[in-house]
């Protein structure tokens, strides 16, 4: 592990290991002061595209996504150094599209549904309504199947690259993970957990162009003994218009009034 609070002097390793002979096939270090965060494997298997942090104090600090090249150890530099966050980064399965996490905002953590072309540094944003945690492609290098948070609720939706259609999978009110798709692409596993519901798994497949969702396991039937109070989501807007959620908890039995501030 890196201790950054500790020296400016720390850096980060990294090793690629051909797991059948044995052997180490390529070494690289990053900067000193700069840490790897994630790394991408581009199907072609002749490089990575990672992502890097260096704090502030240091020469070029923030956020850098680059490719390296895995026979000679060039980099190519596709965003940065800069100050807009970066979250988890992946390629499609043709090796033509990166698919990431993206905050176009100063100063702001909003990571965003955004692509890279392999060829390109611009960014494209493909969902700016979510902010997302998660990235799936389908088969075919067009679709992009996301978790994405949206107010309290994280949701799953999926994004047509090429023709920029949206489509909405799964928005019940609660934490929607994506944890699987099927090689047709017409069915997922996902776990939910509601506001008064424990965690339990869900089949959601697309059945005459529509999503339906089914349940797997049962876990939440053990709360059926239980008298539960009726949460509540509520609303407000932030300084800069950002609709913000939160939860009422009443007492058991009773509904959010003066009487219970």
């Amino acid at each position: 592990r890196d201790f950054p609070s500790i020296s400016p002097t720390y850096a980060s390793g990294l090793v690629v290991l051909d797991v059948e002979m044995g052997e180490v096939t390529f070494q690289a270090s990053s900067d000193a002061g700069e840490t790897y965060e994630r790394l991408a494997w581009h199907p072609s298997n002749n490089w990575l595209t990672v992502l890097s942090w260096k704090r502030r104090g240091l020469p070029e600090p923030g956020w850098h996504l680059f490719d390296m090249d895995l026979r000679d150890g060039k980099r190519r530099s596709r965003i940065g150094h800069g100050i807009h966050e970066i979250g988890t980064i992946k390629w499609s399965p043709n090796g033509k599209k990166l698919a990431m996490g993206y905050s176009p905002y100063s100063g702001e953590v909003r990571m965003l549904c955004a692509m890279i072309e392999a060829d390109s540094t611009q960014v494209r944003i493909l969902n700016d309504e979510y902010f997302i945690h998660a990235i799936y492609w389908d088969g075919d290098s067009r679709k992009v199947f996301c978790c994405g948070l949206k107010g309290i609720s994280s949701h799953i939706f999926c994004v047509d690259t090429v023709s920029g259609r949206r489509e909405v999978v799964a928005d019940r009110t609660g934490v929607n993970s994506l944890s699987g798709i099927s090689r047709d692409e017409r069915t997922l596993l996902t776990v939910f957990r509601g506001l008064t519901s424990i965690h339990d798994v869900y089949v959601i497949s697309l059945d005459s162009g529509r999503w339906q969702s089914r349940a797997v396991t049962h876990f939440s039937d053990q709360l059926a003994k239980y008298d539960l109070s009726n949460a509540e989501v509520v609303e407000w807007p932030s300084y800069d218009g950002l609709v913000l959620q939160g939860v009422i908890v009443p007492p058991l039995g009773k509904s959010m009034s003066p009487e219970y501030p």
